[in-house]
């Protein structure tokens, strides 16, 4: 599972791992293009605004044997533009990592963002009002008891005020049967409750053997095979349209799966970081 709760990408700079006494100290200077009149602009034609974002952390520090808080403050900015100013915002994250755990380790988040910041991702809404408002909770477990299993789940909860509330839950066992061949399974549960709306759900189930580098979660890069068996409700079905943004679509939409609430998908994919 690949959740990007706190996802700081994009062009710029900064500085990383200046010790003190206790903690250590980044900043980094990001910006990220936000198209926010029409998805299909070209950059710098004239309705575009330019997201830059100051983040501070003071990380490694001590809590509690084994434990360490990473405290972050984030400045969001968005440029003038045509069609209107933008506006700020601001982001405070807290995160505890517990290890070792199980042969790995036990993380837990918890996000505040408003105004342009409110997304709490790193494309924040620039046309959002200076009143918004979000909160998330993030609860994180990665455990590798030996070394044929490894495993991880995750709980999310995000309170968008006044507009959605989010509730997903996934977890990923993995089977090793070699150092390079193993079997992975996940089920994840996604539910959306929009302000005054119908709530939507997703249930997906994926089957995945993958030839890894090494054992390891965390191991990469990795070739799998997958086949998906996914249902969701007549709600998710008719507010989401083949280019996966919700939209106010009633009766049903055009996409892969047309009017059906189940499918199945399957194939190959390649996963690699650095």
């Amino acid at each position: 599972m690949n959740l990007n709760y706190w996802d700081n990408s994009g062009g710029g700079g900064g500085f990383d791992n200046l010790s003190f006494d206790s903690f250590k100290l980044s900043y980094s200077l990001i910006q990220n293009i936000k198209d926010g009149f029409n998805d299909g602009a070209a950059i710098n034609d004239g309705s575009d605004r330019a997201i830059t974002t100051h983040d501070l952390r003071l990380y490694d520090i001590d809590t509690n044997p084994d434990g360490k808080l990473t405290i972050g403050l984030a400045a969001v900015q968005s440029s003038d533009s045509a069609g209107g100013n933008g506006t700020d915002g601001w982001q405070l994250h807290l995160q505890h990592q517990q290890k070792p755990l199980r042969g790995g380790f036990n993380r837990l988040a918890l996000q505040y963002g408003s105004g342009a910041g409110a997304t709490l991702s790193k494309n924040p809404d620039d046309k959002a009002n200076s009143n918004d408002r979000s909160w998330r909770i993030v609860e994180q477990l990665t455990i590798q008891p030996s070394a044929n299993w490894a495993g991880q789940t995750t709980l999310v909860y995000e309170d968008r005020e006044d507009k959605q509330r989010w509730l997903p839950f996934g977890v990923r066992p993995i089977y090793y049967f070699s150092d390079h061949l193993n079997l992975a399974l996940e089920l994840g549960h996604d539910r959306v409750t929009p302000q005054g709306g119908e709530t939507m759900q997703l249930t997906k189930l994926t089957l995945a053997p993958q030839l890894s580098a090494a054992r390891g979660f965390f191991s990469r890069p990795v070739l799998r095979a997958f086949v998906t068996y996914a249902n969701w409700n007549a709600a998710a079905r008719d507010y989401f349209d083949p280019d996966g943004k919700i939209t106010a679509v009633a009766g049903g939409t055009s996409g892969v799966y047309g009017l059906e609430t189940e499918g199945l998908s399957y194939g190959l994919q390649v996963e690699a970081w650095w």
